[in-house]
């Protein structure tokens, strides 16, 4: 779970095969109850271990992999893009920085740094130049 101003993120993880991992956004309304934002949650490919936030950039740590989302809307996220280091590394998001424009950039240790592209700050592909 990741808490940001009055929202929170919460990755919720499939509790059997039949069920998918999800990410579920909630806010705060001004009665003091707690009102799901993205309806229907957002499909995780695995369940999420690790949220980190970076601007508007949320990225969701699963696995190997890390998806990033343009938190700006939190009722209508979409995937920025994904990935992460090649192999079998271990690595933190403590450490990354990133932005909705530019990807993440995760610090491997003695690795190196690998970097997370996004297509667009919206989602759709980058503007091609003639």
């Amino acid at each position: 779970m990741l808490v940001d101003g009055k929202n929170l993120f919460i990755g919720h993880p499939a509790e059997t095969d039949k069920v998918k991992n999800l990410l579920e956004v909630w806010t705060l309304s001004d009665t003091g109850k707690f009102v799901s934002v993205a309806n229907p949650p957002l499909v995780l490919p695995s369940a999420a271990q690790n949220l980190a936030i970076f601007g508007d950039l949320l990225a969701v740590q699963n696995s190997n992999d890390i998806q990033l989302y343009n938190k700006a809307a939190p009722s209508t996220m979409v995937l920025l893009g994904e990935g992460g280091p090649q192999g079998c590394l271990g690595y933190t998001l403590d450490n990354a920085d990133g932005a909705v424009d530019r990807g993440l950039w995760l610090p491997l240790g003695d690795y190196g740094v690998a970097r997370v592209n996004v297509q667009s700050a919206t989602g759709s592909p980058p503007a091609q130049s003639p």
